[in-house]
């Protein structure tokens, strides 16, 4: 069966729930939310068996409410000295596919256990775990399930084996006629970084001019660029905190810088930044959470 693949997007639409997904395909996209591009794999699901009729009574598992505005906005960093965002209470939101911004925290706290419980939207879950548990691409039996429900008509389930930061799987199923049906799914849905408007991204590499990182390594020195044009505007004073995501194989490290608006695409000079990160980084893989640059494609 051909898979249909799209590109993944970050939403800004209601949480009420208890689970979330990336890679709705058939929803449409959502502007003005950084976000860097992934590929979400969709395959349709044969057959009417895992099509249902809402229940006009229904209520939602549980209901996510806005983050503080505290939260939501960051300021820029006084130096290149980069403390940690989103964590312990700092500022910074975070969102996974079409998920609406939220604190780590409050994403995490969404309780597991969604192909469990007892619903239309619930069976098509189940018929889509069952059909799809041993997918090389998706994986999902085995997994437990967050609930998003974003609307009376969408919900986006998370699934996750126990790993807290990802990476997650997500089952999205619709009811844009009043029958629960499939509406897509990803195998690979990853925690990004929100910084609000007017924060573009920043790419880095790894200082050479230190040593190479170990397992007990948690200072890592860093050089950063941004990825938009900025002409000759200097990085220092426009970088925000540093996002860090822990995944079992993987240290995920997101930067963001102000955005310099109506620049010309000039060489940067790389910038010598520091992040400390939460934990020993062990045996993971650094990895650069943001896409590379490719200014002047597309002519």
């Amino acid at each position: 069966m051909a898979r249909l693949h799209v590109a993944a997007y970050l939403g800004g639409i209601v949480l009420i729930g208890a689970a979330c997904t990336s890679g709705a395909s058939l929803i449409p996209s959502l502007q003005g939310v950084a976000s860097p591009s992934s590929v979400v794999s969709t395959t349709p699901i044969p057959g009417s068996s895992a099509t249902a009729t809402i229940v006009p009574a229904m209520t939602p598992v549980a209901t996510m409410a806005p983050p503080p505005p505290q939260l939501a906005t960051v300021t820029p960093v006084d130096g290149t000295d980069l403390p940690i965002a989103a964590r312990q209470g700092a500022p910074g939101l975070v969102a996974c596919g079409r998920i609406r911004p939220t604190t780590l925290e409050a994403l995490l706290a969404v309780p597991t256990g969604a192909e469990e419980r007892q619903g239309k939207e619930y069976d098509v879950l189940r018929s889509t775990i069952e059909q799809y548990g041993d997918d090389s691409e998706f994986r999902f039996r085995g997994q437990t399930f967050r609930e998003f429900r974003l609307d009376a008509a969408n919900v986006e389930f998370l699934g996750t084996k126990g790993l807290p930061e990802g990476p997650f799987s997500s089952i999205s199923v619709a009811a844009p006629a009043g029958r629960w049906k499939w509406a897509g799914m990803d195998g690979g849905c990853v925690l990004t970084g929100q910084p609000g408007p007017g924060w573009g991204w920043v790419n880095w590499t790894l200082d050479a001019a230190y040593a190479p990182p170990t397992e007990k390594t948690r200072t890592l020195h860093l050089l950063a660029t941004d990825y938009e044009c900025v002409g000759r505007t200097p990085l220092r004073g426009r970088l925000a905190p540093a996002w860090v995501f822990l995944e079992p194989g993987r240290v995920r490290i997101q930067l963001f810088s102000q955005l310099v608006h109506d620049a010309k695409c000039r060489d940067q000079k790389p910038t010598k930044v520091t992040v400390r990160l939460p934990e020993p980084l062990g045996t993971r893989e650094l990895v650069d959470a943001n896409p590379e640059p490719c200014r002047g494609c597309g002519g």
